[in-house]
């Protein structure tokens, strides 16, 4: 990379961050409020995890490194140009009360829901 390009997408994210293969948005949850975004949303990581993540938190590198490093949260990107990222609020194989409540609350809110967005090299 020389002086006059710069770097866009995954590139610009936190070294801690996370990349998604594909995404989808699945909509608001009751818990969303308490997470402080809008809604929730869904990503495949490149590890082949199944993950539940934020929606429209939309956090810039500095943010990533302070969520990745000083919280139990990871940051996700999900193919935004301007290398912002998402969290992960749990795994599909979480075991908690919480987590089984969100997984069987999504299993039935998109069984016909939204479609799959692959993410590009970015």
């Amino acid at each position: 990379m020389n002086a006059t390009e710069t770097q866009r997408g995954f590139g610009v994210c936190d070294s801690a961050t996370a990349r998604a293969v594909r995404y989808r948005h699945v909509g608001a949850l009751p818990t969303a409020i308490a997470f402080g975004m809008g809604d929730v949303g869904e990503a495949v990581l490149e590890d082949g995890r199944r993950v539940l993540t934020t929606w429209g938190r939309n956090l810039n590198p500095d943010r990533q490194f302070w969520y990745s490093h000083k919280t139990a949260f990871q940051p996700v990107w999900m193919g935004c140009g301007a290398g912002s990222a998402e969290l992960i609020l749990c795994d599909s194989d979480v075991t908690s009360p919480v987590a089984e409540w969100i997984w069987a609350g999504l299993r039935l809110a998109c069984e016909d829901g939204p479609v799959w967005t692959e993410v590009s090299d970015g």
